[in-house]
């Protein structure tokens, strides 16, 4: 049987009583009021204890005018005071560099913890701007830097069995997820560049075939693609297609069995479904093929340049992530080739 909770006490609409433990004014400033906020949500706020036997909480958040010291005065049921386990917010108090050692110490990752300190200094970045703060709290606090994901792309081989995977199958979605991870792995485009590309964008010269899409920030980049990326998008366009379209006007290349434009989502579900079906990893995402696309390329002979303009990335050194891997790929060549090696 359920008990209830005890009713939280109401918010004082006054600063609590008190002098600022820093500097010892006695004049505070109330710059936050808040009723009945979800303590379980923020580490900062309560106990993992606390969060658990009182689920909400009142705060006042007041600021020292003199100082800029932060404080928080926490109302629930009697006997339970959230103010001391706040203050490790407080930029001027060691408790906050001791909640980030914490947070080392329990083995939160590296883009966690950074994340959480963004969080608390933006926050004290946003009262300096309004007027709450004399000066910013955190300035003299680094930043944990969270250190770049290393892609993971697939073999030459696992591709190979992704590719071919959609012609088992005889139908127009058959044809037309061919289509689409023959171009995305042909191109390297994101997911939201492919499935937002239109008929119109796409060039089926057999000479020189291309496809125009439009990037992050609106910057438009045209990628050549090869033979076989070729060739399932005109079966594709030619059988798969127009058994899937019902409104002759739709602009949209890729459409799902509805007829509509399909989305990323749908296409992350397709995907999925034909690596199970493949036994491949079921870590595989569509970014698993942009990835690839960008390791082969550089492992291939292509300059870091041109895979950064393939990519649509707006700085090479997004690009550079793809070298650590191909390093790896020549260390392993050069050990099988060198005969001292």
């Amino acid at each position: 049987m359920r008990t209830s909770m005890p009713a939280p006490s109401p918010v004082p609409t006054s600063p609590p009583p008190g002098r600022c433990p820093a500097c010892g004014a006695s004049e505070q400033k109330t710059v936050l009021e808040q009723r009945s906020v979800p303590v379980h949500t923020s580490a900062l706020l309560a106990s993992r204890q606390q969060a658990l036997a009182y689920p909400t909480a009142d705060i006042v958040l007041v600021v020292c005018p003199t100082c800029g010291l932060l404080t928080n005065s926490a109302f629930d049921a009697p006997g339970h005071d959230y103010s001391a386990s706040y203050e490790e917010v407080q930029a001027f108090s060691p408790r906050f560099r001791e909640y980030i050692a914490d947070l080392n110490a329990r083995d939160y990752a590296k883009a966690t913890v950074a994340r959480k300190v963004a969080a608390v200094k933006s926050f004290c970045a946003f009262l300096l701007d309004h007027g709450d703060l004399t000066s910013n709290p955190t300035a003299q606090i680094d930043s944990p830097r969270a250190p770049k994901p290393v892609p993971k792309p697939m073999t030459t081989d696992e591709v190979d069995v992704l590719l071919q995977e959609p012609r088992k199958y005889h139908s127009p979605e058959a044809g037309r997820d061919a289509a689409m991870l023959e171009l995305m792995y042909a191109t390297g485009m994101r997911v939201t560049e492919l499935v937002s590309l239109d008929v119109t964008l796409v060039h089926l010269d057999p000479k020189s075939p291309y496809v125009r899409c439009m990037g992050k920030g609106a910057k438009e980049r045209t990628i050549p693609f090869h033979d076989q990326a070729l060739e399932a998008l005109v079966d594709y366009l030619d059988e798969g297609r127009p058994m899937l379209v019902k409104n002759r006007d739709e602009a949209a290349l890729f459409v799902n069995r509805r007829g509509e434009r399909l989305t990323r989502q749908g296409f992350w579900l397709i995907l999925k479904g034909y690596a199970k079906s493949a036994n491949l990893s079921p870590d595989i995402t569509p970014h698993t093929l942009r990835h690839s696309f960008a390791t082969h390329m550089l492992r291939g002979g292509m300059p870091l340049r041109n895979v950064q303009e393939m990519l649509g990335h707006a700085n090479i050194s997004t690009t550079q992530v793809y070298t650590h891997l191909t390093s790896d790929h020549v260390r392993e060549v050069y050990e099988k080739a060198h005969p001292r090696a």
